[in-house]
């Protein structure tokens, strides 16, 4: 159990910056450690796991047994006025250590359970997080937008007063202007609700507001291997189930042995008036000894066949989670490397799409480029910047999936 114990000065998060920039995330993550109820609720029951050791480790309490004589008894050396009775019951020799082997590891298991939530918070906080980032980043790339379709009305209003445009432009630029502002109102509205479940997750005020102090950086490709995954907590915590049900097998029978007791009786005896023997209102006391004599074995037969069903029950679970996580980390894998290839492709497009618009703009006034076609590449290239950003979110996103399941 030192083991275990030692455990709880590990620290409890470990946030890796996984491409993000900046304290935010890493603040959130701190006050959803010790603030999330669910998370709270987890290390409660490993704390109520960790009071079964001294429960089980002791002994039942001894039994005092006081008796008045209604009638008394008469014997040769005079009457028995009171009895006194002591006793106290042992288990049979390695009971006790059988029972303290199932509650550490029940504790065991408990505490696994309680590290498989904590890094499964740690993913819901970061995944939580993700979309929020990508929103200010999203209504960011709008605003920019919209400053250079400013400067295009200015570039098309000048060329219509110089007779080498169409006042239709300058419209059309008016147009593009308004969906981008519609654009950024749903955006903030969007934020509401991705702010209302990330501070659920923190447990807080569920309106606060969540500041954002982060950026996406480019990603690089990871080597990922599903060595880790062995030593999962969800996995750990089954094993250690297993364990408890051996443990519990063996006590089962620690208890279908005999169980001794030992006694001690006191008897007070009144003397005879006026009678003068050897031994006259002398009292007796009486060492004693109990023995249980458990004969009915089906119970015992009963619960160490149930310890060996549950043995192969938490074995077959563990295969069976292994096998879920093992599917989740190659589709986790998949969403990575494709968010790796949009990436690639868009931040291409986005390069060939801008130096279409530059050379466009250079040859506007000379060679009488379609303006309405500049401003369509400009729709095109905010749209693949938005999209560079999304599969950036969707990178990080998996990644934090991805970091539960290996790094935990």
């Amino acid at each position: 159990m030192k083991k275990l114990i030692s455990k709880l000065f590990v620290p409890a998060f470990v946030f890796l910056s996984l491409g993000l920039n900046g304290q935010g995330l890493q603040d959130y993550a701190t006050i959803a450690e010790q603030d999330n109820p669910g998370l709270k609720a987890k290390y409660a029951e490993f704390e109520v796991a960790m009071q079964q050791l001294p429960q089980v480790s002791s002994l039942p309490n001894p039994s005092l047994t006081v008796a008045a004589f209604g009638q008394m008894v008469e014997t040769r050396v005079g009457q028995q006025m009171a009895r006194f009775s002591l006793s106290q019951m042992f288990p049979w020799f390695g009971t006790i250590e059988a029972r303290k082997n199932v509650a550490a590891a029940r504790a065991e298991a408990t505490y696994q359970s309680y590290l498989d939530a904590k890094a499964e918070l740690a993913s819901k906080v970061r995944i939580a997080y993700y979309p929020l980032v990508e929103l200010e980043q999203l209504i960011l790339l709008q605003k920019e937008n919209i400053e250079i379709l400013s400067t295009f009305k200015t570039l098309a209003t000048s060329n219509f007063q110089n007779g080498r445009g169409s006042l239709s432009d300058a419209l059309r630029v008016d147009l593009m202007s308004n969906e981008a502002k519609t654009e950024i109102q749903i955006l903030e509205q969007k934020k509401k609700p991705l702010e209302f479940y990330f501070n659920t997750l923190l447990n807080r005020d569920k309106d606060e507001s969540v500041i954002i102090a982060d950026s996406f950086s480019t990603p690089e490709k990871r080597v990922l291997d599903t060595d880790s995954i062995a030593r999962h907590p969800r996995l750990e915590a089954l094993r250690k189930q297993r364990e408890m049900a051996m443990a519990q097998e063996i006590l089962t029978t620690k208890q279908g042995a005999p169980e001794f007791g030992l006694g001690f009786e006191y008897i007070v005896t009144a003397a005879r008036p006026e009678v003068s023997i050897p031994g006259n209102g002398k009292d007796a006391y009486m060492p004693m000894v109990t023995l249980s004599l458990p004969i009915y074995r089906k119970q015992y037969k009963a619960a160490a066949k149930e310890s060996r069903l549950m043995q192969t029950a938490y074995s077959e679970m563990e295969n069976n989670e292994a096998n879920n996580l093992l599917s989740e980390f190659e589709m986790t894998r998949f969403e990575m490397d494709k968010s790796l290839i949009q990436l690639e492709l868009f931040e291409t497009q986005t390069k060939q799409i801008q130096q279409i618009i530059d050379l466009s703009l250079a040859s506007l006034s000379t060679s009488g480029t379609d303006f309405e076609e500049i401003l369509r590449l400009q729709q095109q290239l905010i749209k693949y910047k938005m999209n560079r950003v999304s599969a950036l979110k969707d990178y990080y996103a998996a990644e934090s999936r991805m970091f539960f399941l290996t790094g935990f």
